[in-house]
This record gives C-alpha cells, sequence and structure tokens, in this order.
C-alpha cells in the first residue's frame, strides 16, 4: 500500500531542499545532507536536518527558513 502511494505521486515524498539540511544552507553556507532521523514533517513536506539541534532550530523559527532564498 505504501509503495503504491508512492509510485502514484512521488513528489509528496521527496525531502524539501533536496534532502538537505535548510539551517545550515542559510545559518552556516553549508550544503549538508540531512539525516532522515534527525528529519520531520512540516506542512505535509518530509525536511531533514543535519541532526536534532538543527531540527529544533528550524522549529523555533519555521517561516525564516522556508522564506529566505
Amino acid at each position: 500500500e505504501h509503495k503504491q502511494k508512492f509510485d502514484a505521486n512521488p513528489i509528496r515524498y521527496w525531502p524539501a531542499f533536496e534532502g538537505h539540511c535548510r539551517v545550515s544552507q542559510l545559518d552556516l553556507n553549508q550544503s549538508v545532507e540531512g539525516d532522515p532521523h534527525a528529519g520531520g514533517v512540516y506542512r505535509e513536506k518530509l525536511v531533514f536536518f543535519s541532526s536534532d539541534a538543527e531540527r529544533d532550530r528550524f522549529s523555533s523559527n519555521p517561516s525564516y527558513y522556508l522564506l529566505q532564498k
């Protein structure tokens, strides 16, 4: 069942920011691959972070991390 849902709409399940840690991108100017174990779901989108601390940082101000280019 899960595979069928994925196959029907893979973009829905693809991690935001191509799986990179958005906090590391903006705060450290580094492209760091996110760790799925430190990931979460925000507004029905899968988001990975490089660590639990980065996830907590994102959670404290998600709009900042989502709206920056």
